[in-house]
């Protein structure tokens, strides 16, 4: 709209003069903080576009916000899979706002956690800070249920390292309460996630046999949660060498993997695909499979620790097959990054 764009052209920008449009774009946002079917709407060209928009007005506002932009905000966040790039401009945009919301409440800090732990962002400062929040919230609650289960659901996971035993405690709190069946499949996973994060990989796989025959008793969860949920067993059957339910998890897999499906679940898939060929000594096949995934986790999260724990796996396949020359190089650019994290 030609209003909407001299709006944005103006050096200051209140949020004054964009509330008229605000209301018409809050109308089409998810209804709820964290939308359940987030996996299922994140390749949505309408949300896309939704999104878009309020990233321009969030961006282009000057001076105080209100509560209800920072909430859309969030929520605009989480209506898509944005890249690497994108997810870290959005959290600065998200910080800025927060110091110039006069109106933050309880109900908004644990959003503004909750927002960082989705995206596995969380630092010290704010584990310390879960860690108050839910203490805080289990004797007293004072958000929403529905806010406060997708709190635990994603923060107990990033306290894996810290706290292990909290994280558990947080997570299973979902299980046991009135969430949803997508947020405790969603839990289920984290579960499982943070047992191999622990190397108890027997405790481990039971998380995951536990997640996949709930989300298969529950078909409402979706096509994508229940491949996220098959993908914790399958890695688990191939570490301990029971190949056929392996072989068949991946049959299943290929079943629901397709052009809808996130970059992150197709690299999964691949990345399994490689490792199973490896294990049986089909090592062109397994080379193929590995260089999908690097290429997928580029796509989708760029040169990350993921993309090298990726890049990895295809030198050792290229040993195998003695291409010495090009697993040297993948090794050098792999051990490159690595001094460069230390």
């Amino acid at each position: 709209h030609p209003l909407i764009a001299q709006c944005l052209r103006r050096k200051t920008v209140t949020e004054g003069a964009i509330r008229p449009f605000l209301q018409g774009i809050r109308s089409l946002l998810p209804e709820f903080y964290i939308e359940d079917g987030w996996n299922d709407q994140a390749d949505s060209r309408e949300l896309q576009k939704i999104y878009r928009i309020m990233r321009s007005f969030a961006g282009s506002v000057s001076g105080p916000v209100s509560r209800e932009l920072f909430r859309d905000w969030c929520v605009s966040m989480h209506s898509v899979a944005p890249t690497k790039l994108e997810r870290d401009q959005n959290l600065a945009l998200l910080d800025d706002m927060k110091k110039r919301c006069a109106n933050m409440d309880e109900e908004l800090e644990v959003l503004y956690v909750t927002v960082y732990a989705f995206f596995d962002c969380v630092d010290g400062k704010m584990t310390a800070e879960i860690a108050e929040i839910y203490e805080k919230q289990k004797e007293h609650l004072t958000v929403s249920p529905e806010l406060f289960y997708k709190f635990c659901c994603h923060a107990g996971y990033n306290l894996a390292q810290e706290n292990p035993e909290l994280g558990r405690e947080i997570l299973v709190r979902v299980l046991e309460g009135e969430a949803s069946a997508s947020l405790k499949a969603t839990t289920y996973y984290h579960l499982t996630y943070l047992y191999i994060s622990q190397e108890k990989l027997s405790e481990a796989l039971e998380w995951g046999e536990q997640g996949l025959a709930f989300v298969r008793a529950h078909p409402e969860c979706g096509k994508l949660m229940t491949i996220y949920n098959m993908v914790g067993p399958c890695n688990l059957y191939l570490v301990f060498g029971r190949t056929d339910e392996a072989e068949e998890l991946l049959r299943q897999m290929g079943e629901l993997i397709g052009e809808d499906s996130l970059p992150s679940q197709r690299a999964e898939y691949t990345q399994l695909c490689g490792i199973c060929a490896m294990n049986q000594g089909r090592l062109e096949e397994a080379l193929s499979e590995c260089r999908k995934s690097v290429e997928l986790v580029l796509e989708y999260s760029g040169k990350v620790d993921t993309y090298y724990v990726e890049l990895s796996q295809t030198g050792t396949i290229l040993i195998y097959l003695k291409r010495y020359p090009e697993a040297v190089e993948i090794y050098e650019e792999a051990l490159a990054y690595a001094k460069a994290q230390q």
